[in-house]
């Protein structure tokens, strides 16, 4: 059982008893009780170089309802993935999230366990709804790492780090994960970094060129996510109603699932051979992108029509 911001906590014995009578009602005998458990799972993980697959699947924006007593706060605000969407990004992610001879984890905020691959789940659906997040994790050793989070922003993000790989091999299969996927997103993109993030905005500010822009607002970019992009990137998944014409002729765009596109760069040295892209690069790719990129004025009034 997971419990979300219970605001009474006095309510706790009242619930746990109401669960003890429903089991004593079906025939079932036992004792509820506390029971400490450890919090285990690979540490240090966001110090680390890695591979990462963002996206915003389809979905719409929904406002929590506020526990009685609480004033709405930003947290409220979720983006909720379309059913269909959920289930086949679920199902891939529980097969993609595999590291051969690795340990498998499961994880919710800040807090990691160790489970069976056929545990992860169960124990999904029961975050998820109780919290609309989860993490799993496939782990053996900080040299190879898979990492699927669904954060509470409603972001999916793909991490990988494994350094037997190629750097074009590494950028080449989080780019399949999201021409795989193409058809449950908004948009997408392909970033390498030098941790491992739980979280959209930090994940675009974190070695990246500085841009005056609205990493902070991504909570509430979703519902213009599939006209506009957060940034220039050097392998991105459009939707059909992002312009594609503002790509200058020398990109590679090529079809993606059923009416999505994918965008990628053809100097692949100077976005993914370092581990930040070519400053100079990148604003050139701001200033083509400018008709679409996501702004901070863009991101404020999304927040005032949700926060009067």
């Amino acid at each position: 059982m997971i419990l979300d911001e219970l605001w009474d906590h006095k309510r706790v014995p009242a619930i746990l008893q109401a669960i003890a009578d429903s089991l004593a009602t079906s025939g079932i005998r036992g004792h509820l009780r506390s029971c400490g458990t450890a919090r285990l799972g690979p540490g240090g993980l966001q110090d680390y170089a890695c591979w990462t697959a963002a996206f915003s699947p389809v979905g719409s924006r929904w406002l929590r309802p506020a526990p009685a007593g609480r004033e709405r706060r930003v947290g409220d605000l979720q983006w909720r993935i379309e059913q269909d969407a959920l289930d086949k990004i679920l199902g891939h992610a529980l097969k993609w999230c595999t590291v051969e001879g690795g340990t498998d984890y499961f994880g919710m905020g800040m807090h990691r366990f160790k489970c069976l691959p056929e545990e992860r789940r169960g124990l999904f659906s029961a975050a998820y709804r109780a919290r609309g997040e989860a993490s799993i994790i496939s782990f053996d050793g900080l040299q190879k790492v898979r990492k699927v989070d669904f954060s509470l922003e409603g972001y999916v993000m793909y991490q990988q780090r494994d350094i037997s790989l190629t750097r074009e091999k590494s950028v080449r299969d989080m780019t399949q994960v999201l021409v795989h996927l193409a058809d449950e997103l908004q948009y997408g993109l392909v970033k390498g970094g030098n941790w491992m993030s739980g979280t959209f905005g930090p994940l675009l500010d974190t070695n990246w060129p500085e841009f005056e822009g609205p990493h902070g607002w991504m909570r509430q970019a979703h519902p213009v996510l599939d006209r506009y992009v957060p940034d220039a990137y050097g392998v991105q998944v459009l939707g059909p109603l992002h312009d594609r014409s503002l790509f200058p002729p020398d990109w590679i765009l090529s079809p993606a699932g059923v009416d999505r596109v994918l965008t990628v760069h053809p100097d692949f040295d100077a976005w993914f051979g370092r581990d930040h892209p070519d400053a100079q690069l990148v604003e050139s790719g701001r200033e083509c992108l400018s008709g679409m990129l996501f702004t901070q004025a863009l991101g404020m009034e999304l927040n005032r029509e949700t926060f009067p």
